[in-house]
């Protein structure tokens, strides 16, 4: 059976730390690396490539766009059924990381 593999979209960060992170994710059999380098297009990769797992700078456009976002409706194509999902942020201060615990941070959330 394959191994189901962690989504992760690298995006709107410096290129060499994108280098770096490219380089140590991209080793792990679990992860399938996504990479964006277009900073103005962040929305539209996470709905093109669909990632589990989204890197980003913090000052970047994703993080003011979670922050605001709380529910989501998804109407069916006659609006004749609705799914609504609550959206809870959390907001937790990792510290200084290395890179391995990082990478051990995003396949703990696999699970969930």
């Amino acid at each position: 059976m394959p191994i189901e593999r962690i989504r992760v979209l690298i995006a709107s960060i410096p290129e060499m730390l994108c280098e770096v992170l490219a380089s140590e994710l991209g080793n792990d059999r679990e992860i399938e690396l996504l990479i964006s380098r277009e900073k103005e297009d962040l929305l539209t990769d996470i709905g093109r490539f669909h990632p589990d797992v989204v890197i980003v700078e913090s000052g970047g456009a994703l993080a003011s766009c979670i922050a605001r976002l709380r529910q989501v409706y998804l109407l069916s194509p006659s609006a004749s059924k609705v799914r609504r999902f609550e959206l809870r942020s959390t907001d937790e201060d990792m510290g200084d990381v290395s890179l391995s615990q990082l990478v051990a941070a995003i396949k703990q959330k696999k699970g969930r």
